[in-house]
């Protein structure tokens, strides 16, 4: 049962992650959630985070 779960969210994963728009319309918005996280090398000592945001645009074509 749960390999049947772990195959079904990662189908679910990779047929919502191929979506694409291609065309971009006159006054249209977007919004566009983004999530990272930085890092430090060497002997620095300051601690790692993440990041979250999220960006937005308009098209005035």
């Amino acid at each position: 049962m749960k390999k049947i779960c772990a195959c079904a969210a990662v189908s679910l994963v990779l047929a919502f992650s191929g979506t694409a728009f291609g065309a971009v319309s006159a006054g249209q918005f977007s919004v566009s959630p983004m999530i990272g996280g930085y890092t430090y090398d060497g002997g620095q000592h300051l601690d790692t985070a993440p990041v979250y945001s999220l960006r937005g645009g308009y098209s005035f074509t």
